[in-house]
């Protein structure tokens, strides 16, 4: 139970910056143009919250703790890592893709290929950190 919450404390604000840089350069030149006539002009903090919670912490259940239980290499964390971000936000994407008019194929592609590389990322973070 401490590792989870260890892991959690370090998957956390690893996700949370690391998924600030990659808005900060995408949001105005590629999900706006992308996603224009659905996107919010309000953006929702506590909803946020709620997914970087969530996730971070299937994050470090899913990936982080098995890995190191098995004594993973940091390739492979990162592999699972990506696998489950794939996973995930494949689901996210794939959905609105089946569900909302007009939601742009390219935006599912990156989007499922950022999900994957920042699990990746913060499960590799997360792992490499974690006291032992």
């Amino acid at each position: 139970m401490k590792q989870l919450f260890y892991g959690w404390c370090i998957s956390f604000p690893a996700v949370i910056l690391i998924d600030m840089i990659w808005f900060y350069f995408t949001v105005p030149s590629f999900y706006k143009p992308n996603l224009s006539h659905i996107i919010s002009s309000e953006f929702n903090y506590l909803v946020a919250l709620a997914f970087y919670t969530i996730y971070s912490f299937c994050i470090t259940f899913l990936v982080v703790l098995p890995s190191n239980n098995l004594g993973d290499s940091l390739v492979m964390v990162l592999l699972k890592g990506f696998m489950l971000g794939i996973a995930a936000y494949s689901a996210y994407n794939l959905t609105n893709q089946a569900t909302i008019k007009e939601w742009p194929v390219i935006v599912t592609m990156v989007d499922t290929i950022w999900g994957g590389t920042i699990t990746a990322l913060v499960s590799a973070i997360t792992y490499k950190f974690l006291p032992r």
